[in-house]
């Protein structure tokens, strides 16, 4: 992956790279220390606090860069036109 992902960077200014579960995969992380960083996805209202601090401890502790949070599946609770143009 290692060799892959040289060849990659000498054609494209970024590479996105769709992994498993940062807890639930060891390789996740082998192959998030060949990246410049990592955007961490969590699924509103489903996925628990403690298990975002525990891979956030996981990511830290390997020293990968954490370069943002993705919330996605987030439903609206007022209406999508009010919360529009607030």
């Amino acid at each position: 992956l290692k060799n892959v992902m040289s060849q990659l960077r000498e054609h494209f200014a970024y590479i996105i790279i769709d992994s498993a579960p940062v807890l639930s995969n060891l390789d996740t992380i082998a192959m998030t220390q060949l990246t410049n960083g990592l955007a961490l996805v969590v699924r509103a209202e489903t996925t628990k606090r403690e298990v975002i601090r525990k891979a956030i401890a996981k990511l830290e502790e390997a020293r990968i860069n954490i370069l943002g949070v993705v919330l996605n599946r987030r439903e609206y609770h007022i209406p999508k036109i009010i919360y529009d143009n607030i």
